[in-house]
């Protein structure tokens, strides 16, 4: 028996896996939660204080995403240009493929990441997001942008270390990435646009995505 054991473990852990993986992409199609939220998004206004927003083209990602937002929201005192995108699905499809990486592949410098944290408002708790600067040399100039990301389960916006992990248990998942070009390198986190629009999308987001949840 003792020589059959580290076979039956090896067995026993490919199963083990395969159903783990299986209730965590929703393989058998168990639960209506993806779908709702999904559904949540398109309440979502075009408008949020001084942003307008325009939709874009949903980009091209997994299957198994329940549901996308992306927009192009311009302020229309200064004309400043922040582009949102906002997923919904599954934890383990929703935690996967974080920009850092992704934008990296696309041929960007990416900074390291550091954590911002949101204050909160509108009784609404802090919330966390990480944010880093990207380069990328295109012809004779250079590209500079800056993006936040952060995902939520409840509301609760979090900078999470291991996305895939720590939702692993949660039936569905948002990320929300802002995304700005800078016009020069060296501009201040604290005065960011992206946190104005923060401000004002955030509150929205609460109560349209989890209100009644």
């Amino acid at each position: 028996m003792g020589r059959y054991f580290p076979a039956l473990v090896a067995i026993l852990l490919v199963i083990g896996g395969g159903i783990v993986h299986g209730f965590w992409t929703d393989r058998w199609g168990t639960s209506p939660a993806p779908a709702e939220a999904g559904r949540r998004l398109k309440a979502v206004p075009l408008r949020a204080g001084d942003w307008a927003a325009a939709p874009l083209p949903n980009k091209a990602g997994p299957e198994s995403l329940a549901g996308q937002l992306y927009r192009r929201y311009v302020h229309q005192v200064n004309g400043t240009v922040i582009t949102v995108a906002l997923y919904t699905g599954l934890p383990g499809p929703v935690a996967i493929h974080t920009p850092d990486v992704c934008y990296k592949a696309s041929g960007f410098e990416v900074a390291s990441p550091i954590k911002y944290r949101w204050a909160g408002l509108r009784g609404m708790a802090s919330g966390e997001f990480w944010t880093a600067d990207l380069q990328k040399i295109k012809a004779t100039e250079k590209l500079h942008q800056r993006i936040f990301w952060s995902w939520t389960a409840d509301g609760a916006w979090r900078a999470a270390k291991n996305p895939r992990w720590e939702f692993a248990a949660e039936p569905v998942l948002y990320k929300l990435y802002l995304v700005r070009e800078l016009t020069a390198a060296d501009e201040p986190l604290e005065e960011d646009p992206c946190i104005d629009l923060m401000n004002e999308l955030l509150p929205q987001l609460q109560k349209c995505l989890f209100s009644g949840v």
